[in-house]
């Protein structure tokens, strides 16, 4: 009696789970203390863990908008969210225009704010498109007045491209008018 051996082989290489690492790493949405590294084509932005920037937020749709960059161009698109997404119309500004279904999509530049929900995010292109950039980005936003001896509230958590994050929100007293003499 003959005895088999039953070969099985995983035809899938770690590459193929996880494309992104692929792309280059052109900008970053920020959120807090938390950085999302962004690639060149379209980037997902919600609550399932299959978005590159996974933020798990109870005004956040689980799909609930993309940031597509190609070349120079960044365009936000809302996914029909339930919350809406809102784009600052000059970065810096201020102005936030809510796309809507018939105009879904809005052009962004360095350091624009977006809004999903309640979350509100800080777009930025990366200085260079390699993944050493966001550690670059990271070590420029330490606060460097003790540098020999660093907590850890000095550096960022570095987040990968799935990562599930839990927000927690709070809410605070409007600022009275204060007294400024000195």
């Amino acid at each position: 009696m003959m005895s088999t051996t039953q070969v099985l082989v995983d035809l899938r290489s770690d590459s193929d789970s996880d494309e992104e690492i692929d792309r280059p790493v052109v900008a970053h949405l920020s959120w807090k203390n938390q950085i999302f590294p962004l690639y060149e084509g379209e980037n997902l932005i919600g609550r399932e863990k299959v978005c590159e920037a996974a933020l798990d937020h109870p005004s956040v749709s689980s799909k609930h908008a993309e940031i597509v960059i190609t070349g120079q161009q960044v365009l936000v698109r809302d996914l029909r969210s339930d919350n809406g997404t809102f784009v600052e119309m000059q970065a810096g500004s201020g102005d936030y225009k809510k796309l809507s279904v018939r105009d879904n999509s809005r052009t962004i530049e360095h350091n624009s704010k977006i809004r999903l929900g309640m979350v509100s995010c800080t777009f930025s292109l990366s200085k260079d498109s390699s993944t050493d950039n966001m550690k670059d980005t990271t070590d420029s936003m330490k606060d460097t007045s003790n540098p020999s001896n660093p907590s850890s509230s000095d550096t960022l958590p570095q987040v990968s491209p799935r990562s599930n994050l839990q927000f927690e929100t709070q809410s605070f007293p409007p600022i009275q008018g204060g007294n400024s003499e000195g």
